[in-house]
Order: C-alpha cells, then sequence, then structure tokens
C-alpha cells in the first residue's frame, strides 16, 4: 500500500540555477526525511530543472512546469499537488537548518488545534553571511498567539511569518484559497490574515530557516506593484470601524511607510508619474501624515523646550484617532446608566417573516428592559405592522420617521445609486434626523441589512443574520446578491460591532469578512411569547384545508429552502404504509424561486402537495404540533426560526445537519443530508415510522431542547454593550 508522505516541501523554481543547489542539499540534510518535494517551474529558461534532474535523481522529487504566470499562481498549484498532510513552503534561494521539519512536526503533533507553524530565521546576504534576526525586527519576544490574538498582532507588527518557515496542515491551505493571485506581492501575508482568522497559529522562537537578502528586491525593482498590493490589502482594513484604533494607526502608519518607500524608488527610477501618485496618496492617510510629519519636525534640534512640548502633545492627540471617534463595542463591558437604543426599522414594512420576526421580537424584548429608552425609525406601514405585533408593549417605544419613505413609499426597497438620488438621501436623513436622544457612548444604533447609521459618537451595531448570499450566491438573485455585497461594505466600514444569531453564522463572519473577530457576537434568538405556553387547536390545521395527516415545511419559497429535494422525497416515500393518506404542506410567502410552482406542477407528487402561502402567526403553533413530523431542509441557515418554534411547540423536528440547524434542533435528533433527496426521504419515513410512545419521547425531546435554548438566551445580553436582563426574555 502506498503510504502518503507527511509533509509535501513546495518550491517554485523561476530562473533559481544560481541558488536551488544549496537550497535542495539543506532539504536532503533534514533530520526527518518522510516527505515528497513538489517543484514547480515557473517558465524557467535558465535550465536550472534539468540541473536538478541531473544533481538529484531522488523518486521524491515532482517536477510540474507551466508557462510564467507569477508566483502565487505556482503556490496554489503546489498546494492543489500536495499529498501530505502538511505543506512546507521553501523558496528556491533559502536554506533550511536540519531540524527545520523535525521541530515543526513535534509542533503539530502537539498542537492539533493549530493550522500554521513558523519560526524564527536569520537573514543572510548573497553570499551566506548572517546579517540579524527576524524576531530583532519584528520584536517577536513577547508574541501573543493565543486565541484571535494572531491576526491582532499580524496586522499590528506587518507581517512576521516567513514564507521558508512556514509548515502549514494541507487541508486549511485549501480551506483558505491560499495566496490569492490578485496580489503579486503580498499573496502570503493575506493568506497568513485569512488562517489567523479561522485557525490557530504556533511560533517556534528557534532559527530554523535562512533568508537571503538580494541586492534588489522587488520592492526596489516594481514599487508600484507592492505599493498597490499594501493598499488593496491593508487600506480597507485602516478604514474598519471594528478594528481597534491602535491596531489602525499601526496599519496606517504602515500604509504611509509603503508610499514613502514606493516615491522614493520610483523617483530613482525616473518614473515621476507614478511617484508623484504614491505622493498624492499619502494624503489618504491625513491623520498619520500629519503625525508622521510632526514627528519629523521634533526631531530638529533647534527647537524650543516650549514649542517641543506643545508639539508632543499635538502629536500625542493625533495618535488618538482620526478627528471624532465613536466609541466600540466590547464584549463584556456594559454600561449601567439607561441606554437609548435606535433600531433600523425597515424590515418591518417586509412580510412577516425572516427578518421582521427578528427585529420585531428583538424589539418587544428590548422594550421589556424598564432603563432602555428605545427608538424606532420605520415607515408609516412598519410602524402599523410592529404594533399590530407587540400590542400594549408597543405603546413604550418612539417612532420616528424613515428618511427613505418620503422617496420611494415603502421604506424597504432597493433605491437607485444615480447621483442626485444619493444626494436627496442625504438631505432626508438630516432633515428627518431623529431627535430626543443624546449622541453620546450610551447611544446604539441598530442597524438592519437598509439602513444608515445617523451619529458619529453613538455605537455602532450592525445586524446580520447569515452570509447566505455570499456562500450560496447562485440561490440568490444578483440584485439581492449586489444590495447585501454593498451592505456588508458599509457595515465593515462603520460598524464598531456585529451582531449575528448563531455560533455557527458568527464563525462565517469572521473567516468570511475583514472585520475584528473580537468584534463579532451572538445575540440571543427571540420567539413569540405566545411560544412560552403556547395553545392549540385543531381548527386552525382545518382552516387551512389540512383535514387529513401532514407533513409541514415552513419557510419562504425560495431555492435555499430546497422544497425541490423536499417534494421528490416526498415523492420517493408515497407507496409506504407510513405515509398512506399523508400531505405535504408547505407555508410561506413566494420568495424569489419564481419557477417552483411550475415544477410542481408537473411533479408526480403535486396532487398531495398542499401550498398553504404565507400564515397568520397565531395559527402556526397549532399547525406544528399537530403535524406528523416538521421538516427543515434548509441548505443554509443561520439559525432556522421555524425549528425553534416548532420545538416550543412540542412537534417532531427534523432537518438538515448543516450549518446552524444541526445545532438548533440537536445532534440527537432525526438529521439529513439536504443535498440527498434519498436522505430526506429516509429521514421523512423514520420520523413517520415511530411508534406513539416514541413519538410522544421525541416530542418532549423537541421541548426541552427548545427551552434549553431560551433558558440559554435569557442570560446573554440583548446587544453587544448591553447588560444582560435581570428579567426572562420574552419567549
Amino acid at each position: 500500500m502506498h503510504r502518503h508522505p507527511a509533509v509535501t516541501i513546495a518550491i517554485c523554481l523561476f530562473n533559481s540555477s544560481r541558488f536551488i543547489g544549496e537550497t535542495l542539499d539543506s532539504v536532503f540534510a533534514q533530520t526527518r526525511q518522510d516527505f515528497e518535494v513538489v517543484l514547480i517551474d515557473d517558465g524557467s529558461t535558465d535550465g536550472c530543472v534539468e540541473l536538478v534532474e541531473r544533481r538529484f535523481p531522488d523518486p521524491r522529487i515532482r517536477v510540474l512546469r507551466q508557462a510564467h504566470r507569477g508566483l502565487s499562481i505556482a503556490r496554489r498549484r503546489s498546494i492543489a499537488a500536495s499529498t501530505g498532510e502538511l505543506v512546507a513552503f521553501l523558496d528556491h534561494d533559502d536554506i533550511w537548518l536540519p531540524q527545520k521539519l523535525e521541530r515543526q512536526l513535534a509542533a503539530a503533533s502537539g498542537h492539533p488545534e493549530a493550522a500554521l507553524f513558523f519560526s524564527d530565521c536569520v537573514y543572510i546576504d548573497e553570499h551566506g553571511n548572517p546579517l540579524r534576526r527576524l524576531s530583532d525586527e519584528y520584536r517577536l519576544n513577547d508574541l501573543d498567539l493565543t486565541g484571535m490574538s494572531a491576526y491582532a498582532e499580524l496586522l499590528r507588527r506587518g507581517c512576521f511569518v516567513w514564507q521558508s518557515t512556514v509548515l502549514a496542515r494541507t487541508a486549511a491551505l485549501r480551506a483558505v484559497d491560499a495566496f490569492d493571485p490578485a496580489y503579486r506581492y503580498i499573496a502570503d501575508y493575506d493568506t497568513w490574515l485569512r488562517m489567523a482568522r479561522r485557525y490557530g497559529l504556533h511560533y517556534t522562537p528557534e532559527v530554523l530557516a535562512k533568508w537571503r537578502v538580494h541586492r534588489v528586491q522587488f520592492t526596489q525593482r516594481c514599487p508600484e506593484v507592492t505599493l498597490a498590493d499594501h493598499r488593496a490589502l491593508l487600506g480597507a482594513l485602516y478604514r474598519t470601524e471594528s478594528i481597534p484604533q491602535a491596531i489602525r494607526i499601526a496599519v496606517g502608519d504602515r500604509l504611509l511607510g509603503q508610499h514613502r518607500v514606493s516615491c522614493r524608488w520610483l523617483l530613482k527610477q525616473g518614473r515621476y508619474a507614478l511617484a508623484a501618485r504614491a505622493l498624492y496618496g499619502m494624503f489618504s492617510y491625513p491623520d498619520r501624515l500629519f503625525a508622521y510629519l510632526v514627528g519629523k519636525v521634533l526631531e530638529r534640534r533647534r527647537l524650543g523646550p516650549a514649542l517641543r512640548m506643545a508639539l508632543r502633545a499635538v502629536k500625542g492627540a493625533v495618535r488618538l484617532g482620526r478627528g471624532r471617534r465613536r466609541p466600540t463595542v466590547e464584549a463584556g463591558v456594559a454600561s449601567t446608566r439607561a441606554a437609548h437604543i435606535w433600531i433600523d426599522g425597515t424590515a418591518l414594512a417586509a412580510a412577516e417573516t425572516g427578518y421582521f420576526n427578528l427585529v420585531a421580537e428583538m424589539i418587544r424584548a428590548l422594550a421589556a428592559g424598564s432603563s432602555n429608552v428605545v427608538h424606532v425609525v420605520a415607515t408609516p406601514a412598519g410602524r402599523a405592522a410592529l404594533e399590530r405585533r407587540l400590542g400594549g408593549p408597543a405603546a413604550r417605544l418612539q417612532f420616528h420617521p424613515s428618511p427613505r419613505y418620503a422617496l420611494d413609499g415603502s421604506g424597504f426597497r432597493h433605491m437607485s445609486n444615480r447621483r442626485w438620488v444619493r444626494v436627496v438621501r442625504s438631505v432626508l436623513r438630516v432633515v428627518a434626523a431623529p431627535r430626543g436622544a443624546p449622541p453620546d457612548s450610551n447611544t446604539i444604533e441598530v442597524l438592519v441589512w437598509r439602513g444608515r447609521f445617523r451619529w458619529a459618537r453613538s455605537q455602532h451595531v450592525a445586524l446580520v443574520q447569515d452570509l447566505t448570499t455570499k456562500i450560496l450566491p447562485e440561490l440568490h438573485t444578483a440584485a439581492n446578491v449586489a444590495e447585501f455585497d454593498r451592505f456588508l461594505a458599509y457595515v465593515r466600514r462603520h460598524a464598531s460591532a456585529i451582531a449575528t444569531v448563531s455560533e455557527h453564522s458568527r464563525q462565517d463572519i469572521v473567516e468570511r469578512l475583514a472585520v475584528f473577530p473580537d468584534s463579532v457576537s451572538v445575540l440571543p434568538m427571540p420567539v413569540h411569547p405566545r411560544y412560552r405556553m403556547p395553545l392549540f387547536s385543531k381548527a386552525a390545521a382545518a382552516a387551512h384545508g389540512l383535514t387529513q395527516p401532514y407533513i409541514l415545511c415552513v419557510g419562504c419559497v425560495e431555492p435555499r429552502k430546497n422544497l425541490r429535494r423536499l417534494v421528490r422525497a416526498f415523492d420517493l416515500i408515497k407507496d409506504d404504509d407510513a405515509v398512506a393518506n399523508h400531505v405535504l404542506a408547505l407555508a410561506g410567502p413566494q420568495g424569489w424561486d419564481e419557477g417552483f410552482g411550475r415544477f410542481l406542477l408537473e411533479s408526480d407528487a403535486a396532487p398531495r402537495v398542499r401550498t398553504l402561502g404565507f400564515v397568520p402567526g397565531e395559527d402556526l403553533p397549532s399547525l406544528y404540533h399537530f403535524a406528523s413530523t416538521v421538516v427543515c431542509a434548509s441548505v443554509y441557515e443561520g439559525f432556522g426560526i421555524p425549528a425553534l418554534e416548532a420545538m416550543c411547540a412540542s412537534a417532531i423536528v427534523i432537518g438538515s445537519a448543516t450549518t446552524a440547524l444541526g445545532d438548533v434542533i440537536g445532534r440527537d435528533a432525526i438529521t439529513f443530508d439536504p443535498y440527498s433527496t434519498e436522505a430526506i426521504a429516509s429521514a421523512m419515513l423514520h420520523a413517520l415510522s415511530l411508534t406513539p410512545a416514541e413519538a410522544a419521547q421525541y416530542r418532549r425531546r423537541c421541548r426541552a431542547r427548545a427551552d434549553a435554548l431560551l433558558s440559554r438566551s435569557r442570560q446573554m445580553p440583548l446587544l453587544p454593550g448591553l447588560r444582560a436582563p435581570a428579567h426572562a426574555v420574552a419567549t
């Protein structure tokens, strides 16, 4: 049996004949020899591949050739070709010390939670003479890699993970889509940042490699490329509100330094237009530029003591941030003063599902806190819908008109991006700006998808329910994807905290959005009070035409809900005795799966499927309870409110084992792979085949699980920056 090597050593070649022999000598001198070497020749013309084949006739070497496409493409190909569980990278002109692989394999074995292992290294010149250590340049003696600190350290200090010291888990590299070819120079830095958001990092302070420094580095030869890469990667992070201020200052200083270096080298090369652009770009960081200029003035020795002291005070003030800063929302930090909470209520003008349910019940829970002053910015239709939903508690709310209402009349439909519309919208936002609450650190603004923050000094919290448009864009319309991308870009720029609905969604956000990981928190999932002690009536089911046994699925008709596979699965088990006389009931408004109606008409299961459309909330507990089983078949859910509601109604709930649904219904429930029609059919048949005693026990289990989830929610703060309520959140 062929045994895969422990490590794949990835080396990229491009006219590397000068140093590749010494580099490979250091590989074959390793104290651990269970490796393979994948050489990616990126279109070399100096015969370096032939040199390797003559000098190193080792069967562990594989040579893959490609036209010259750049280092990032070559490294991506080496990862794809890897057969080892770990990949070690080695530049063609660098050198390993003999114990390098042995030390790092031991670290990988002892730290299974980490996916990226790196070490200290020493810089050498072209002739191999030592220059300095990497740890001295980046001051790595106090490096903190615990938790999400690795991500913060990489932003604050710069790229201290040097390529030729890296050993990484192959699966992790593939998961983060390592070495984005959009970056010609800093694709490695981008990769380490991505990995730090998902996995642990481990540092070995021992020197295990030698990094060869040439007289003419890439930064000197192509300064315009290095500057563009730094701006593309770090420019947005510098303006990301959730990243701590001290880190943004460090990032801004590094960007400013890159502009200065690029400008200097472009001038030396006589490329004056590009040099002028690099110089002009320094004004993108006005606070950092001002602090730099003040620092330069302070270096002059002829300044008087009073002037020097004044300039130091000015520089210190500038280092606190860019002008007026809004306060950040930190986990676990909550004010004891009454909070003014402003809720973006644009979702309240939509159908009473999904975002409407989440926002309405959040408002109910916030209003229940006697110390909170809750302001809702909504259209007249949204206000009326919320008042119907909340009843008496709505009287404690303060309503404010939505500035969008004046433009489109709905408060919910996406607006044009034409310049005049943006100008009018800005004017209306000022004219209709809410009054009555101080815009200070005890004011919290909650943004939901389509709104905008209003005050510079309030705490900015964005509600992001899930990232389905980014993870499964093919299941959404192009307009939905584009609109949500705009919202996420706005959130990254302006939100100091993000609240989401589940740990699964929190992980998705941390891994896929360039926001600071510690700024993302999970809010409690509230449900309507009717589910606290639900009342059941068979008349509710009969009113919707359900007079025979039925299987229920609740959700908007959209591709993500996986209704087509559910219908096919129901048709697969039509001849089983357990399914006799059953119908499949689909409850939910029409979404953007416009072809579903035609699909259903052409399906053999059509006579046994009932489409109920939107079902009023007061009827749902009964529909859940009297269903033979409630199926949640979605391929992706940020949480899955129907599953929690159905469990509160003591229903027999089965669902997808993927995403957050598996966590909501529990791993001991009947679950299935949502992409397998046969698996869905088998799970439904299992649920319908339970004995009366087993069914009763399963119903009790679902209710107990719902109680446990809601009890845990009652211990959580309703929003970042608030204390956990002393009372029970409405459930």
